[in-house]
C-alpha cells in the first residue's frame, strides 16, 4: 500500500491500494434527523406564531398502531361517553319536567348533531394538538385543517387574527378583531401554554421514538429478505463470462435460478456471506414500546399486561385523571362558546354520560321482587315500564297481566284415585285401620293427584301460550285449593257414613 497525492492526502494519509483493482467505501444510508425541531422560544419572534417543529410528521405518526389506538380510545374516554345537560344547582326546576332552557338548548344540540361535533374537536385536539372550529351563519360549525390554521398574536400574548392559508403561504381567509369574524372561530387546545400556542398533540414527545420504531420495522423486514437471499460475490475469469452473468442476475427474480453453461472449472467463482445473528434487540424493541405507550397515557394492552393488581391500579387513575382533566375542560369551553351564545342566560351545563334515571343499580330481579307475581309494591304496567326503561326486549306493552284460567273437569276423580280410597274405606269398615289413620292416608292419596292434575294443566296452558305461566293467576291457585277441600270433604264423609251405619 502506499500514500499518494498532495498536501491534503499527505496530511489525512489517504492510503490507495496499488495494482488496478480499487474498492469504494459505500457509507449507510443516512436517515432523516430532525432539523429545524428548535424551541419556540429560540426562534426570531414574528406576529404569526409558527408550528410546531414536528408538525408536518403528525398524520404520518399518528397512523402508528400503538398511537392511533390511543387516540381512538383517549377520545372515546373522553367525549364518547356521551353527555346530558342540566341546569346549575342554584336553578329550581320541577321533578320529572325540563327546565325551558334544557328543551330549547337539546334541541338546538341535536339540529347541529352535538354527539358527533364534540368527539370530532376532542380527537382532533389528540391528533394536532389543537383544533380550530368556525361558527357558520346557519348556527352550525365546521371544522377547518390544522395544518393551514395560523394564530396571530401581539408579544403580550393577546390574539388578534386568524390566517387559514395554502402550502405556498397563499391566504385563504383571514378573521380579525379590525375586519371582523373574529368571534366566529373558537380554537380548542390540549395542553395549551403560552410557549405552546397550538397546544401539544399526543404524539409530539414521542416523535424520535415512533420514527425508530418504524425505521425497526423495516430494518427487520431487511434482514430477513437478506436472509433469504443471502449477498453473494461472484468472480468471473473473463469480461465475457462476466458481461453474460451480470445481465442475467440483474433481469432474474429474487427467486429465480441462473444456470451457466458450458463452462471451465475454475472460469467462475461465488462466494456466499453467511449471516449469523449477533445482537438480540428483544428487550430494547419492548422497553421502547412501553415508553411510547407510558408517553399516550392510554390503558394499551404493552403497557396494562405485565403491571401486578397494584401498578394497574395506579395507571388506571393516572389515565382517569388525565381524562377528566379533559372533560371539565371541554365542558366548560361547550358551555361558554356554544351554549350560551345560543340560550343565553341561565346557561345550562354540559354533563359527561348519560343523564341519570334513577334505575342505574336496579336489577331484572329486582324489578321482579317488586312486582313480587301482582302482590308486590308496584303494578304490571309499572313493572312493564321499569323494564322499557331498562332496554329489556319485552315488545309491547299490555294493560293488565295475562291470566291464565284452568277449566276444571267435570268428575275431578280418577279411577286410580277412586281404588285406592276405596281400599282404605274397605279397611275402615272391616275396623283393620282407625278413622284417623284412614283420614291422613286418604289426605295424602287426594293431596298427590290435585297435584298431578295442577301440574298436566300448567303444561297444556304452555303448549297453547307458548310460555310457562309462572306465577300462574291467585284465581287458578284457588280453583286447586278448592278441589282438594271438596275431596277432602267428600272422602271423609264416606268414612263418616259407615261409622254411622255401624
Amino acid at each position: 500500500m502506499t500514500r499518494k497525492g498532495g498536501w491534503v492526502e499527505k496530511i489525512l494519509g489517504t492510503i490507495v491500494p496499488e495494482g488496478k483493482v480499487q474498492v469504494q467505501r459505500i457509507p449507510q444510508r443516512t436517515r432523516e434527523s430532525n432539523k429545524g425541531s428548535t424551541d419556540v422560544l429560540r426562534t426570531r419572534w414574528t406576529d404569526r406564531r409558527p408550528h410546531p417543529p414536528n408538525m408536518d410528521k403528525y398524520e404520518d405518526l399518528n397512523k402508528d398502531s400503538a398511537v392511533s389506538t390511543a387516540i381512538t380510545m383517549k377520545a372515546g374516554m373522553i367525549a364518547g361517553v356521551g353527555f346530558h345537560t342540566e341546569m346549575p344547582g342554584d336553578i329550581e326546576t320541577v321533578p320529572d319536567v325540563d327546565h325551558p332552557q334544557i328543551t330549547k338548548l337539546n334541541d338546538y344540540l341535536e339540529l347541529i348533531n352535538m354527539d358527533e361535533l364534540g368527539e370530532l374537536i376532542v380527537r382532533t385536539c389528540q391528533e394536532k394538538g389543537f383544533c380550530p372550529t368556525e361558527r357558520l351563519s346557519n348556527g352550525s360549525f365546521k371544522v377547518l385543517p390544522p395544518e393551514s390554521f395560523f394564530i396571530w398574536t401581539t408579544q403580550t400574548g393577546d390574539i388578534y387574527k386568524y390566517t387559514q392559508e395554502s402550502s405556498g403561504n397563499r391566504k385563504l381567509a383571514e378573521w380579525s378583531k379590525e375586519e371582523g369574524g373574529f368571534d366566529d372561530i373558537l380554537v380548542y387546545y390540549r395542553l395549551w401554554s403560552p410557549s405552546r400556542p397550538y397546544g401539544k398533540a399526543m404524539v409530539e414527545d414521542l416523535v424520535s421514538l415512533v420514527e425508530s420504531r418504524k425505521q425497526n420495522s423495516e430494518d427487520v423486514t431487511n434482514v430477513i429478505h437478506k436472509q433469504g437471499y443471502p449477498f453473494r460475490v461472484l468472480e468471473a475469469s473473463s469480461q465475457e463470462t462476466g458481461d453474460i452473468l451480470f445481465k442475467a442476475l440483474s433481469e432474474k427474480e429474487p427467486e429465480e435460478d441462473v444456470y451457466v453453461y458450458p463452462i471451465i472449472d475454475g472460469e467462475l467463482r461465488i462466494h456466499t456471506e453467511t449471516l449469523t445473528p449477533r445482537v438480540d434487540f428483544t428487550d430494547y424493541i419492548k422497553h421502547s414500546d412501553e415508553k411510547i405507550a407510558e408517553g399516550l397515557i392510554a390503558p394499551l394492552p404493552v403497557w396494562m399486561k405485565n403491571a401486578n393488581e397494584a401498578s394497574a391500579n395506579v395507571i388506571l387513575d393516572t389515565i382517569k385523571i388525565d381524562v377528566e382533566k379533559d372533560q371539565r375542560y371541554f365542558a366548560r369551553k361547550f358551555e361558554k362558546e356554544i351554549y350560551a351564545p345560543q340560550v343565553g342566560e341561565p346557561t345550562p351545563r354540559h354533563v359527561w354520560g348519560p343523564s341519570e334515571t334513577g334505575l342505574e343499580e336496579i336489577t331484572l330481579e329486582g324489578v321482579a321482587a317488586l312486582y313480587n307475581g301482582g302482590r308486590g309494591a308496584i303494578s304490571y304496567p309499572q313493572a312493564q315500564k321499569l323494564l322499557h326503561e331498562l332496554r329489556v326486549p319485552i315488545g309491547e306493552e299490555e294493560t293488565e297481566a295475562p291470566k291464565p284460567e284452568f277449566e276444571l273437569p267435570v268428575d275431578p276423580m280418577n279411577p286410580e284415585q277412586d281404588q285406592e280410597l276405596y281400599v282404605l274405606e274397605a279397611n275402615y269398615e272391616q275396623g283393620k285401620i282407625t278413622f284417623a289413620e284412614a283420614m291422613i292416608e286418604g289426605g295424602r292419596i287426594i293431596d298427590i293427584n290435585v297435584r298431578h292434575r295442577r301440574e298436566k294443566s300448567i303444561k297444556a296452558l304452555t303448549l297453547s301460550l307458548g310460555k310457562c305461566p309462572d306465577p300462574i293467576s291467585e284465581e287458578s291457585e284457588q280453583h286447586f285449593t278448592l278441589l282438594r277441600n271438596e275431596l277432602y270433604g267428600l272422602f271423609r264423609k264416606k268414612l263418616l257414613d259407615l261409622q254411622v251405619k255401624k
